[in-house]
C-alpha cells in the first residue's frame, strides 16, 4: 500500500505537471508533453493497490488545486485536460509500491 508521503508526493508531482504546462504556453508540443508526463504518472499510480480510491484522492487533489490556483474558469478547463491525460493512459495494472521493497 502507498505511503501517505508517497501520495502526496505523487499530488504534488501532478500539480507541477498541470503548472509547468500552462506557464508554457499550451502549445500542441507542451500538451503531448503534459500528457506524456501525466501519462507516468498515471501509470505508477495505477499500479498501487486499492488505485480507485486513490485515483479518486489524487484526482479530487489536483482538482481542488487547480482551481485554487486558476480560478473556477481556467482551473476546470486545466483540470479537465489533467483528468482526459491521467483516464487516457493504457496502463496495465499490477500492485507494487516503492515502499514494499523496504519490506
Amino acid at each position: 500500500m502507498a505511503t501517505e508521503r508517497e501520495i502526496q508526493e505523487m499530488i504534488a508531482r501532478c500539480v507541477s505537471i498541470m503548472v509547468f504546462y500552462y506557464n508554457s504556453g499550451r502549445s500542441a508540443h507542451t500538451k503531448d508533453q503534459m500528457a506524456a508526463e501525466v501519462g507516468a504518472v498515471a501509470h505508477f499510480v495505477k499500479k498501487w493497490r486499492l488505485v480507485d480510491d486513490l485515483r479518486v484522492r489524487i484526482l479530487d487533489s489536483v482538482t481542488a488545486e487547480m482551481i485554487a490556483r486558476y480560478g473556477s474558469e481556467l482551473g476546470v478547463r486545466l483540470d479537465g485536460e489533467f483528468y482526459k491525460a491521467f483516464m487516457d493512459a493504457d496502463v496495465p495494472t499490477q500492485n507494487h509500491f516503492p515502499s514494499e521493497a523496504l519490506l
